[in-house]
């Protein structure tokens, strides 16, 4: 079976006269695995790492991670104390390919944030 994951984006901003909208095509992946990692994990104010292993999961790909926190961010980084992104409370999830054995570090600015981390297998 092909593509078996979709994954649709836009970005719209509308700010007094200013307009501007992004919204690239819909992109389905075909997923040779079968598995899925789906955890909800409590992001303290000291550095935590996620990975690289997530459960069964052989081979990473397609990353999810949703802050579910209401008001704090999480920073997010893949060496320690090098944070390249931010989750903000109540925002978008980040999406991107996961490369395989990598460490995700994280740490919640103000307050631990519960992030629910997505890792489909590929």
């Amino acid at each position: 079976m092909a593509d078996e994951i979709k994954i649709q984006q836009s970005v719209r901003l509308v700010k007094g006269a200013m307009k501007h909208e992004f919204t690239p095509p819909q992109l389905s992946l075909t997923q040779t695995g079968a598995l899925v990692y789906d955890n909800t994990v409590s992001v303290g104010t000291s550095e935590e790492t996620a990975g690289p292993s997530f459960g069964d999961i052989g081979t990473e790909g397609l990353c999810v991670i949703y802050n579910l926190d209401t008001t704090n961010y999480v920073q997010v980084g893949f060496a320690t104390g090098a944070y390249g992104m931010r989750l903000r409370g109540a925002s978008a999830p980040a999406t991107f390919f996961l490369e395989p054995n990598a460490t995700l570090y994280l740490k919640a600015n103000t307050a631990a944030c519960n992030v629910r981390i997505i890792v489909y297998e590929f």
